[in-house]
């Protein structure tokens, strides 16, 4: 099989972290496989990609969302190597690079697979990217979503031809000293610092949580935009002495490990890896009921808490509630550790095999 996988960058993020996992994977197979970037810097992949993975990048100044010379240029270079490579499959990522990758595609003879990876209620594209993708996603072969929730939204205008396919989730690596050390009783969050990830919501709902627990400490491993912003909210709290915010670090299973719950406070999400990786720790969980993916993995009350998006004091009171009885955090992490065999790799990389197998026998109505 020989297969090109697309995406903007390889930088750190759920998506790139993702096609990593599914390169590696399909190498090891013996598969011929090449990662193109279609807005590459340069820059070695934030994620280990095994040497026999053929990489390709495409580096033309601005981004996808304006720049029209620019993504002319882009279609064409990515048409190209697509011509070079000749794959028998073509697998995107990513709304905007799918768009490009179908325009690059087209009349070349190779079926396409494009993967939306966030919900598209809530993450709206502009009017002219939005006709675009609506024109374009039913030229693709197959539509891939992550959670029923989004699915919903493209079947009607997709003719059935959306699978769903989570992410993959691995027993987590544990070897070797943590990247940082915790301090007991801790919470910890994890995500880019950037409003979709509701770290002020999180901030506030600590404060209130410290009236209750006055030891309590949070760490937010990430980086993004809003560090100073988010940092001059910690300092208002008068939270300095209780929030830490390291940044983002390598193999983070090692401090997860270390802490007595895990907090997604988001206001939206696609599928959100990091509530995962907490839950193959074996830690319990409070998550928002954000659109979409926590309530496709948290059932309410077994694995964890899920609260309304935004709400301060529901987020405060279900992690007090965790904190306070180690019982239930431990019948919680035994349960949310089965997060493992839900969405093992063989899993996911078994629903792959199946839509590529679909693909070679023309079958359709993949859903």
């Amino acid at each position: 099989m020989k297969l090109a996988l697309v995406i903007s960058s390889m930088a750190t993020g759920g998506a790139e972290r993702v096609l990593s996992i599914l390169a590696n994977s399909w190498v090891q197979r013996g598969w011929d496989v090449t990662l193109i970037t279609t807005h590459g810097s340069g820059e070695p992949s934030f994620f280990f990609l095994d040497p026999e993975v053929h990489q390709r990048s495409i580096v033309i100044a601005g981004s996808a969302r304006g720049g029209m010379v620019a993504n002319i240029r882009r279609v064409r270079a990515l048409r190209t190597i697509l011509r070079e490579t000749a794959p028998d499959v073509v697998v995107s990522f990513l709304n905007y690079t799918n768009i490009l990758t179908l325009l690059a595609s087209k009349g070349l003879g190779c079926p396409v697979l494009v993967s939306e990876r966030l919900d598209p209620r809530v993450h709206e594209l502009s009017p002219l990217w939005n006709a675009m993708r609506r024109l374009l996603y039913p030229q693709a072969r197959v539509l891939i979503n992550q959670t029923e929730a989004a699915a919903s939204w493209f079947r009607p205008w997709m003719k059935g031809r959306v699978v769903i396919i989570p992410n993959p989730v691995s027993e987590p690596d544990l070897a070797g000293p943590p990247a940082l050390e915790l301090p007991p009783g801790s919470v910890v969050a994890m995500g880019r610092l950037h409003h979709q990830k509701g770290f002020d919501t999180l901030l506030r709902a600590t404060a209130l949580l410290r009236e209750r627990h006055p030891s309590i400490r949070l760490t937010i491993l990430g980086e993004g935009p809003l560090r100073a912003e988010l940092e001059k909210l910690r300092e208002e709290l008068e939270l300095d002495d209780v929030v830490d915010m390291p940044g983002k670090i390598q193999n983070p299973a090692t401090v997860l490990a270390q802490a007595e719950v895990f907090v997604l406070s988001s206001v939206t999400e696609g599928f959100p890896n990091v509530l995962c990786e907490a839950m193959a720790v074996g830690l319990p969980v409070v998550s928002t009921r954000c659109p979409s993916g926590p309530e496709e993995i948290v059932t309410d009350g077994r694995e964890g808490r899920l609260v309304p998006v935004g709400d301060t004091e529901s987020l405060a009171g279900a992690l007090a509630e965790i904190l306070a009885d180690p019982e239930s955090r431990r019948v919680m992490g035994e349960a949310a550790r089965e997060v493992i065999d839900r969405f093992s790799l063989e899993v996911v990389l078994g629903k792959w095999d199946a839509v590529f197998k679909m693909i070679e026998l023309g079958t359709e109505g993949l859903n």
